[in-house]
């Protein structure tokens, strides 16, 4: 019995978040799905999706990581520039005026 119960536990605890999130609003249709997949592939941010679909933006993101699908925003299509990838040019530019 002891066994079983660790064995539960360690099932749970390789769920990440996102497994354990109950969709709060309406179930997806296929037709949908279908759509969502399409409007994705064709480039278009989650902000443009929802407004298509009229779905919230969550619910799109959501189901666009469900399916496996990369999660596109206005700020990763237009290429802004992440923190990281800032500093590693900060750095770049420091190793390359020591020269």
């Amino acid at each position: 019995m002891v066994a079983a119960r660790f064995e539960i536990i360690g099932y749970y605890l390789t769920k990440t978040e996102e497994e354990f999130t109950v969709p709060k609003g309406k179930p997806w249709s296929h037709a949908q799905v279908k759509q969502l997949q399409e409007l994705r592939n064709n480039g278009k941010t989650v902000a443009e999706i929802a407004q298509l679909m009229d779905k919230s933006s969550d619910a799109v993101k959501q189901k666009l990581r469900r399916l496996g699908l990369k999660v596109v925003t206005l700020e990763n299509r237009e290429g802004s520039t992440s923190t990281s990838s800032i500093w590693v040019s900060l750095c770049a530019r420091h190793l390359m005026s020591k020269k």
